[in-house]
């Protein structure tokens, strides 16, 4: 009679990491995470920190992506608008006036049905240099197809962009 033996793999360890980050580092975080192939960017507060933080991770080697600085928030999202269609995993985003000046390439992506992250830092629609909180921005493009979701804090703006 055969004797059977039953051996249970070996588990590795799980190492928890417990991090104190802003919101913006969530989302370059998150964007690691996700191995987004094209991240386009244009320095817009708040929006610019992320893009900070992703450069950050790209230029230490933790990050592979394309890395695009655009000439101003049309081309950026242009850039990713395209770069989706043929196939890869992309990421963008902008605040306020930013956001106004993408909005062809906003209007035309979500009857294209094609994947594209973005993120809205809500910043006021009014004169350069008012900073305040509205969402006037991202409630522009509310009914054009695009779902949008407001965050909390730095974990659920890492948990929502990773599941996005």
């Amino acid at each position: 009679m055969a004797e059977v033996i039953a051996h249970t793999p070996e588990q590795k360890p799980v190492t928890d990491k417990t991090s104190l980050i802003t919101g913006s580092e969530a989302i370059a975080v998150a964007c690691k995470l996700a191995d987004v192939d094209v991240i386009t960017g244009y320095p817009i507060r708040p929006y610019d920190t992320v893009m900070q933080y992703i450069a950050k991770l790209v230029s230490n080697g933790e990050m592979d992506c394309e890395y695009i600085i655009a000439e101003g928030e049309h081309s950026q999202f242009e850039i990713v608008k395209h770069a989706s269609a043929c196939g890869a995993r992309v990421f963008c985003g902008s605040s306020g006036v930013g956001w106004m000046y993408a909005m062809e390439a906003l209007t035309v992506t979500p009857a294209l049905r094609i994947p594209m992250v973005a993120m809205v830092g809500n910043r006021a629609l009014d004169d350069p240099g008012a900073f305040g909180v509205e969402h006037n921005d991202a409630l522009a493009v509310r009914d054009l197809g695009w779902q949008l979701v407001w965050v909390d804090n730095a974990q659920e703006a890492l948990d929502t962009a990773l599941i996005a």
